[in-house]
């Protein structure tokens, strides 16, 4: 059995979305298109936005996406919780609760990656996540 963060994503995105990705503590493009169907199917369930599950993140995709931040709860934040692990900004925890620990983890991630530094995951911070 493969131990690891990014392997305990994995396993959750296949027992909750059926993904059937291979378990390898890797965030590699099947990873982050398995993230990307988890993402459509819960936006789907959630806010009926009616989008084809196509594992890519394009325009349809980033237009019925929510800005999510401090306090959310739920899948989709256990979503980015599970993104950022995987690119190294450590949420301290994978509860699906957007607390201090993903508010420091998405801080970092817009900084690292040149973006607007508010703790917010809006537009911006989903394309550079997800593409």
């Amino acid at each position: 059995m493969v131990n690891g963060k990014v392997a305990d994503f994995q396993r959750w995105l296949n027992t909750n979305y059926n993904t059937k990705l291979e378990v390898d503590n890797s965030y590699g493009p099947l990873t982050n298109r398995a993230a990307i169907r988890a993402l459509q199917t819960k936006v789907n369930r959630q806010y009926n936005a009616k989008l084809v599950i196509n594992c890519l993140y394009g325009s349809a995709s980033r237009r019925v996406n929510k800005n999510i931040k401090h306090r959310a709860k739920g899948n989709i934040t256990r979503i980015i919780q599970g993104i950022l692990t995987a690119e190294g900004c450590d949420p301290k925890g994978s509860d699906g609760s957007f607390g201090h620990g993903l508010d420091a983890a998405v801080r970092k991630f817009q900084k690292d990656n040149r973006l607007h530094v508010d703790g917010i995951v809006g537009p911006a911070t989903w394309r550079s996540l997800l593409s």
